[in-house]
């Protein structure tokens, strides 16, 4: 699956199998992986629920290319965040930070407390944001806040990933298009993707289940539908 900003030509088939098997075998231990899933670049996500993580390790198992620490959940700010991003930087291994969205707090406050985190981390990937959340609302007030959100944040030039389930708001309006995709969807070889989107840019395939080298206990894992990450890198360099 290729998305249409992908600059670099396609891995050959050979590369991709060798890609799948390599990854295949670094995480063995995991359940309901697929050949399919194991094709994509490999990476993670954690959070202070993973206090103790050898990024070191993570790096030199070679399956790993990029991992996503959570910044915050609503306003409150995860304590183990920078401690996880300069461990896996430390390690050259590109990092972004999402929020656990809430859209009952102060979106325009809680964007720019988000973003000053994401400039003073100087992550190589771009911001995610994860929305899963209703908060007792109506979705289409959730995707009012939402929108709120994500412009104050699009004000300090950032380009902000969603994060979220096929089922949560099935459909969504076609304004959210131009925001990459960042879809949850477990034990199945392809991801439901919500309306308008057509396409992923990163999968997470195991949610709290996952086994990586490197990290103590459980983790979410995720695949990225790019050959290379230079092009979401360069969203941060602008």
């Amino acid at each position: 699956m290729t998305l249409p900003y992908l600059e670099a030509p396609p891995p050959s088939l050979m590369s991709r199998a060798v890609d799948a098997i390599r990854n295949f075998f670094s995480f063995k231990r995991s359940r309901n992986v697929s050949w399919k899933t194991m094709a994509f670049m490999q990476g993670l996500d954690v959070s202070c629920y993973q206090p103790t993580v050898h990024w070191p390790k993570v790096k030199r198992d070679g399956s790993c290319r990029f991992v996503y620490v959570r910044a915050m959940a609503g306003t409150w700010q995860d304590p183990l965040c920078a401690q996880h991003v300069a461990g896996a930087m430390a390690a050259d291994i590109d990092t972004g930070v999402y929020i656990y969205w809430k859209p009952d707090m102060d979106q325009e406050k809680a964007a720019e407390k988000f973003a000053n985190i994401v400039r003073y981390l100087g992550c190589t990937l771009p911001p995610a944001v994860d929305v899963e959340d209703l908060g007792g609302l109506s979705p289409s007030d959730v995707l009012v806040a939402l929108a709120r959100f994500l412009k104050r944040l699009e004000s300090f030039g950032y380009s902000p990933i969603i994060y979220t389930f096929p089922y949560f708001i099935p459909v969504w309006p076609s304004g959210f298009k131009g925001y990459k995709l960042w879809i949850a969807h477990y034990g199945v070889d392809v991801p439901k993707i919500p309306s308008p989107w057509k396409d992923w840019l990163f999968w997470q395939y195991i949610g709290d289940k996952g086994n990586v080298p490197g990290v103590l206990g459980p983790c979410d894992q995720n695949a990225c539908s790019l050959d290379s990450l230079d092009s979401i890198r360069q969203d941060m360099d602008k």
